[in-house]
């Protein structure tokens, strides 16, 4: 479905791991929370962008 946000087709690895992992380097003692408070994020972007486009 095209939602009107341009998004490269560039292959990564495990990409959520990486998400992680970059986290968790950052502070691992909130990694954890602050991955779900992203994947919470984009899951709710998503769902408004598909709700945007289906009019």
């Amino acid at each position: 479905m095209d939602v009107g946000v341009s998004v490269p087709e560039i292959a990564l690895p495990l990409p959520s791991h990486r998400l992680y992992e970059l986290l968790s380097s950052e502070d691992p003692a909130s990694a954890h929370s602050r991955y779900n408070a992203l994947l919470r994020r984009v899951v709710s972007f998503a769902r408004a962008a598909e709700h945007a486009a289906a009019g």
